[in-house]
Order: structure tokens, then sequence, then C-alpha cells
């Protein structure tokens, strides 16, 4: 029995399996006729190539012309599970890294356990209430002391956070790839080819996940949230400062001690436990299957050459300018499969199997780059910035802040969040709106920033010239600081000293007086829609380029390293764009990525073509 065909495909598709002794060479239909993948050379196959019969292969455009007489359309294919599948999994996802992050886990939970042992021994010692140390006044404590108590555990907490977020994007990025590549069936578009996370709001995409049966994004999206949104805020109130006799109010005099609190201590080690408990189960669901990929799906580029030499392009005429709800429409008749580094159709539904959800057509331009998302973010930033000054001034706030000193932790993780959205957003954007300013460079089609690590992505956009991006980013990396610098202000507590009180407040301030000069630039320079829709979902990629002229540039690319690929594309000395031009095959008008010349730009929402009349060549008005 060879693994991947059960009783879930037909009895006649199992039968040619067997036959073939499960050659992953070809494709077997529900009637089990056997399809040599070998032979198919996509929709736009060199039209000077014939085939045995005498025939251009360029008639021989999808697996659909090998047909037994049902309609082509209709047609069901089967893939038998690959020995070899492949397996690349970005370096955030390998049981190295992830054994690694389960390893601080424990450390943490070790160092915490740590402190309140040793400040439980020193008050038995002493014979006084639990504390790590005592002190009248913080002029007697060493800087390195003083550094270690009140910035390394928010530092730690802040690092701790971004490894995991590190790791949950690549989760989110891959989990598509995934879902395509499971035999015999492979997968729903509402699963994989429609379904992006990056620009999905964190906090919600555990939900998504449950929801689409993508356990592995549940579990990393679950962990990130608690790394980023719970750990911070405890850690920043399990060491506090017993003022002595006197409270808050305390003579100068007063004894003051640095105390482990026992409860919160206590959330912060089952918050970290939790994390490592969910690390691990994220590590046997990913050693128990296989990703499909080869390399790096990166860019444009990297979608291209999977579906070059399949037949899946043809389920993308007409959606050039359709939106989501059209798109999974019309997706929504099939299953698709990666398979041998390629995406194909796979098995047509019944009407019954199909999906019933209601999709909803997004917006072709993310929330918060639009005036009325942008808007109050930036009525947010201003606030508090206003609000700052007040609160560290007046008495009245000052108590607030005292008996609450996770509320500015958690204000300036809120900010964190709405700026990730923005970051997230340009990245994806950035190689379109190169490709619609025209004539861009070879290198934006393997251009991919969704993904690079913080800190050496300002690198990486500095030396690409990409200078908002550049901006935005480094804010976000300037954004850890923030989350330093307001964790530590409390101005009652009396366990800051004015120096230091000064400096984290202009620290603050600086940062978030940087953020409104970003959403505002932002929302200047790049408020205008200039797609049909978000480019995030693989299905969207495809509709921007199933008619396109530069196809053939990525035959044979669908095993190469994206620095493979970037060297190809560039020694072609193509450039391209994002517009109007007529279809490689059709002759028709379409929208989309292609080689320049391009006939005309693309702007949104504009109506020029209900004037063009749409010619059909002859033999393919057929299909």
């Amino acid at each position: 029995m060879f693994r991947g065909f059960d009783s879930e495909i037909p009895e006649q598709t199992a039968d040619a399996m067997r036959q073939q002794h499960g050659n992953t060479d070809f494709a077997y239909t529900a009637t089990g006729e056997v399809v040599d993948l070998s032979s198919l050379q996509g929709l736009y196959a060199d039209e000077d190539e014939v085939d045995d019969d005498g025939k251009s292969r360029r008639s021989s455009f999808s697996l659909t012309r090998s047909t037994t007489g049902l309609n082509p359309n209709e047609k069901s294919y089967y893939f038998p599970e690959d020995p070899d599948t492949p397996n690349w999994k970005p370096v955030t996802m390998r049981p190295l890294y992830l054994t690694i992050l389960q390893f601080l886990s424990l450390a943490i939970i070790g160092f915490c356990e740590f402190l309140y042992q040793y400040s439980v021994h020193t008050g038995k010692k002493t014979g006084s209430q639990p504390y790590l140390t005592s002190f009248k006044d913080l002029g007697e404590m060493r800087l390195i002391d003083f550094a270690l108590w009140k910035y390394l555990p928010t530092v730690i907490a802040v690092v701790f956070g971004v490894l995991v977020q590190l790791s949950d994007a690549e989760v989110k990025r891959v989990e598509p790839y995934f879902q395509l590549s499971r035999k015999p069936k492979g997968a729903r578009a509402g699963d994989s080819l429609n379904i992006e996370y990056s620009t999905f709001w964190a906090v919600l995409c555990p939900l998504k996940a449950i929801r689409h049966k993508h356990w592995a994004v549940m579990i990393s999206s679950i962990t990130a949230i608690l790394a980023f949104g719970a750990v911070p805020p405890l850690q920043s109130v399990f060491l506090n400062l017993d003022m002595g006799k006197g409270g808050k109010k305390g003579n100068h005099d007063d004894q003051k001690f640095l105390i482990v609190d026992k409860i919160w201590t206590r959330l912060l080690e089952a918050v970290m436990l939790i994390i490592f408990t969910l690390i691990g189960a994220l590590q046997w669901v990913l050693l128990r299957r296989k990703t499909g990929l080869v390399g790096d799906p990166s860019g444009i580029a990297g979608v291209a050459a999977m579906a070059n030499k399949a037949h899946i392009l043809m389920d993308f005429s007409g959606l050039d300018l359709a939106g989501t709800k059209k798109i999974h429409k019309q997706l929504s008749q099939r299953t698709y499969i990666l398979h041998k580094s390629c995406l194909w159709q796979a098995e047509f539904l019944k009407e019954h199997e199909r999906p019933t959800e209601i999709v909803k057509d997004q917006n072709a331009h993310p929330l918060l780059l639009r005036l009325e998302g942008g808007l109050p973010l930036l009525g947010y930033l201003v606030l508090v910035m206003i609000m700052l000054p007040f609160l560290m001034g007046k008495a009245s706030f000052q108590k607030l802040l005292s008996e609450s000193t996770w509320f500015l932790t958690v204000l300036s993780i809120s900010i964190k969040m709405f700026w990730e959205i923005i970051d997230r957003d340009l990245r994806m954007l950035q190689p379109f709106y190169l490709l619609y300013r025209r004539h861009a460079h070879s290198d934006v089609l393997t251009l991919d920033y969704t993904a690079t690590i913080p800190g050496w992505i300002i690198v990486k956009t500095l030396q690409n010239k990409h200078y908002l991006l550049s901006y935005i980013t480094t804010i976000t990396l300037l954004n850890e600081v923030l989350t330093v610098c307001m964790g530590s202000l409390d101005p009652v507590s009396g366990d800051e000293t004015p120096r230091s009180q000064k400096i984290s407040f202009a620290l603050a301030e600086t940062i978030m007086f940087g953020q409104v000069i970003g959403v505002s630039v932002v929302l200047y320079l790049r408020r205008h829609p200039f797609l049909p829709r978000q480019p995030g979902t693989i299905s969207s990629v495809l509709a921007y380029i199933y008619a396109s002229h530069m196809l053939p540039d990525f035959d044979n690319m669908e095993t190469k390293s994206t620095n493979e690929r970037r060297k190809i594309l560039a020694a072609k000395n193509k450039t391209y764009g994002f517009g109007w031009f007529k279809g490689l095959v059709d002759g028709k008008w379409h929208v989309g990525i292609d080689q320049e010349e391009l006939l005309r730009s693309y702007k949104y929402r504009e109506k020029f073509l209900d004037s063009i009349v749409q010619s059909v060549p002859s033999g393919l008005d057929q299909w």
C-alpha cells in the first residue's frame, strides 16, 4: 500500500496508482487515467515546439487537454505521496531554534524563581520581609545594579518576545504551502491560496487559524501573543520597591526594600511554562509534516516559478481586477496541490463539498494606510504624547501609575501592535509599489521584505534606497526601547533617580514623536490605493501574472534558490511594471505585472477598458 491514497479517492484512481507503483511523475484522474507530468508545458508553451503528433504544444496548455470526453474543466487529479517530499523550513521554524526558545523559557522561569527564593532566604536571615536588597537612597546603588534591576528584566522580556515573533511570522508565511502539499487531494483555495496571516490582526489570528484547522498557526499565534502581550507587563511588576515605614511618602532616611512579588512572580512563571509547552507542541506538529518547499518561496518570482509549468493559471482567467469575493468564488470549485515544486489543479469538488462561507470584498488598500484608519492612530499617538507629561506631573495621575505599574507598559504594547500592522503592510506592498511606478529592475520580482528580521531590514532597505520603509522599520525597532522606557516610568514609587526618570521620559517622547512623523508621511505618500486589491495571498499574485509575457522567463526556476532566480532574471536585462498589457495567449487587455513596455499605467478604478472591444484569438474561445 502506498502512502497518500485511500478510500477517500476513487477506486479507479487508487488502482491506477498501484499499477504505476505510486510513480510521482504522474497525476491520476478519477477515471483511472494516468497523466505524464513531464509532458506538460503549462499555460504558455513555446509555440515553436511540437509534440510527437506534430501539434503545437502551445495548444496543449493544460492538463485538461488530456481528456476522456469529460468536461475538461471538471476533471479531478490526484497525486501520490512523494517519498522525497522536500521539507525546506526557515531557520526560525527548525528544531534547533525552537529548542533554544524552550531553553530561554526555562531559563526565565528559573531566574525568576531564583530571585524569589533568594529574597525569602534574605528575609529569614535578617528577620524581616523577603527582599533582594535594601538601601536608603537610590544614589547609594551602583549604576550597574540599578540597570540590572530597572531595565534588564524588560530587555530580556522584549528580546524574548521578538524571537518568538520571528518564528510566528515564518509559521504563518509557510502554512499555505504546507496545506497545498497535502496528498492526494491538496487543499481548498480558502485554506491555502486565498489565505494569509501576515497582515491580519495578531490578536485574532488564533481564531482564524482554528476556523481553518491550521493548528501550527494557532499554536504559534497564541505563543506570540503571550510572549509580546503578557510577559512584558508581568515582568514590569514582579520586582517592586517597598518604601519602608512611610510607604509611598516615606522619608529620605527610611530603609527601602527591593522585593520580589510572590503573586506576580508565580503568574509570570505560569505564562512562561505555557509558552514552553506551546513551543514543544509546535515542534511536535512541525516535525510530523513536510512543507513541500525546496527553498524560500519569497517574492513574486517564487510564486511565478511554482505556477509557470503547471495548468493552475487557467483558473485565474478574468480575475485581473477581481476583488476577494470573486476570487474566492471562482477558486472554490476545486482543490489545489503543490507537487514537484509546482502548483496544480487537484480534485474537482461537487456542489455540496464546496465551501459555503460568505467572503466579503477586502478594501484594495490596508486600513492603517488610509485616512480612515491612519488619522485615528495619529490622534492616538498625539494623545499619548500629550497625556504622558500630565501622568508624570499630576499627583492624582501619579497615584494611578503607582498603583497600576503595568499601565504604561500595556500602553506601549498597544502602540507597538498598531505600528507593526503599518510595518507589515508597507513590507508587503513595497515590491508592488515599485512595479506600479514602472520600469522596475528585475530584482523587484525576488524582493520580499515580509520575512526579513528586525534590524537587518533597516540595512537592506537603505541599500535598496527604500527610505520610507527604512524609517518605518527603524521605528519598529525603537518600539522595543519604548516598551523598556515606558515600563520604567513611575514618578511616585521612588525606584527611579531624577536623571533616569528624565532620560526614560525623553526617549519615550522622542520615539512617539518619530511615530507621529512616520504615520504622517505614510498617509501623505501612500494613502491612495494603487492596486485593484491587496496582494497578500498567493491567489492575488497569481491573478496579477496569469496572462503575463514574463512567465516564460521563469521556466525551470521552480527548484532554484532566490539568489539563483535573481541572477537569471538580471541576465535577461528586462524591466518590469504594473499596468495594462495584452495577454500572451488571448491577446486581451489585462491588468497585472509584466515586462516593459506596458501599454498603459494602471489607475485605481479607472473605467477606460469599457470602451475597448476585447478580441479573442481563433481557437481560444472554447476555453
